[in-house]
């Protein structure tokens, strides 16, 4: 926000002081998956096995 000239702003964002490893990432993204219904996860898996080969 210094760029644009704003000085002395305190925002009410939180910073993120780091950020996640591509484990954390996958973990996440696994999560999420396992709360999809299983047909939608079976048409994933049908999806991901096309772009693989």
């Amino acid at each position: 926000m210094g760029q644009e000239g704003l000085t002395g702003f305190k925002s009410g964002m939180h910073t993120f002081e780091a950020t996640l490893s591509d484990a954390d990432i996958n973990a996440v993204l696994f999560f999420i998956k396992s709360r999809w219904p299983q047909d939608i996860q079976n048409i994933q898996r049908e999806k991901n096995k096309v772009s693989e080969d």
